[in-house]
């Protein structure tokens, strides 16, 4: 038993008169590990980078191909247009009846036809789901403005829209010796990605145009 004793007590004398490392050695590791830390978390950050534009661009092409097939539902179907300037041979339409989204007098307060002609506007909306202004890339409603006030619907959910931050504005043009609708659909981040694609829409009757 004292000869186990002795040996274990030898062991622990040697543990104690080894060297540790030395400075050099220690910052030479400690930089090791700082390189491979920084190595690992630039790319974690640069995958979850890239996992986020993945996911934006999907939801954009989502929300495009959403409303794009909303705006040609409504100009398929509408029977009344007016419009405004022309450029190579397409008239900017600046309202058209809606069969879906048509307002009703308590809405406009006039009973003149191109009144109740509705629009497209890239709106603003706060937490309670009131428009707060025009923007370049909003949410896409339509609708009227009266007194400066754009008295809109809602196409679609907002999430569409606030669930990666996107926004879309779109332009209508109108042949009258074509019979054609000329669409420019743009959905954008807000930052470095936006999905533009102009369609053409034949409305399934020749709109009246007052």
């Amino acid at each position: 038993m004292s000869i186990k004793i002795s040996r274990l007590k030898k062991f622990v004398k040697k543990l104690k008169n080894k060297k540790g490392m030395s400075l050099a050695e220690t910052l030479l590791a400690m930089l090791i590990i700082l390189i491979v830390t920084g190595t690992v978390t630039n790319s974690i950050k640069l995958a979850v980078n890239n996992y986020n534009r993945s996911m934006i661009r999907s939801e954009a092409k989502i929300l495009y191909s959403t409303l794009s097939s909303i705006i040609t539902n409504e100009l398929d179907n509408t029977g009344t247009i007016t419009l405004g300037d022309s450029s190579d041979g397409y008239y900017d339409v600046i309202g058209f009846f809606s069969k879906t989204y048509a307002l009703d007098y308590s809405q406009t307060g006039t009973l003149d036809e191109r009144d109740k002609l509705s629009r497209f506007y890239s709106v603003s909306v706060d937490n309670n789901g009131n428009i707060t202004g025009e923007i370049p890339y909003g949410q896409l409603m339509l609708g009227i403005k009266k007194d400066g006030k754009i008295i809109a619907n809602s196409l679609i959910g907002t999430a569409s829209y606030t669930t990666y931050d996107l926004g879309a504005k779109v332009s209508v043009a109108y042949s009258k010796t074509r019979n054609t609708f000329r669409v420019n659909l743009e959905v954008s981040d807000h930052k470095d990605y936006t999905l533009s694609h102009s369609f053409d829409v034949i409305p399934l009757n020749k709109p009246r145009v007052i």
